[in-house]
């Protein structure tokens, strides 16, 4: 991936570390892309980006690649998170991820991203007691490169 989008995964793992109790948020949330069971902290989060498409932008975009990114923040849960119940729980997770992204707007466009569009949340219910639902919340990240420095906006 060219190095803008680089920059916003860096920006956007940053703002996920700072998503705590103590800034106003509904979790303090704990892994980020640690696939070593033992090694997790909870909530624990994934993030994956699928699905790039080309967009063209105005006549503004002189030089310019415009790029739509699907982008899912998966998070699992433990029992302890979704003592409340399971649905106050992915409401909870969805309403921080939408705050992050607002709260975190000009540090991720300062990166290179344009805006972000909120797509959908889904459960994903598992039959453990320990770690009983997935919570997958979907955003399209679009972004711009230049055509001829791809380094840059």
């Amino acid at each position: 991936m060219a190095q803008v989008f680089s920059s916003i995964v860096s920006a956007l793992e940053t703002a996920i570390a700072g998503m705590t109790t103590g800034n106003g948020y509904n979790y303090t949330y704990g892994s980020l892309d640690t696939y070593k069971h033992v090694s997790r902290t909870y909530p624990a989060v994934f993030i994956t980006f699928q699905d790039e498409d080309g967009v063209y932008g105005d006549g503004a975009w002189v030089d310019k690649i415009g790029t739509r990114t699907l982008t899912t923040f998966g998070v699992i849960l433990s029992s302890t998170q979704t003592s409340g119940g399971i649905d106050v729980a992915v409401d909870k997770v969805t309403d921080d991820f939408k705050r992050m992204l607002h709260a975190q707007l000009a540090t991720l466009q300062a990166a290179g991203m344009i805006d972000y569009d909120f797509i959908s949340t889904a459960r994903e219910y598992a039959l453990c007691k320990t770690y009983p639902v997935r919570v997958n919340n979907q955003f399209a990240i679009n972004w711009r490169q230049s055509r001829i420095t791809p380094s840059s906006t």
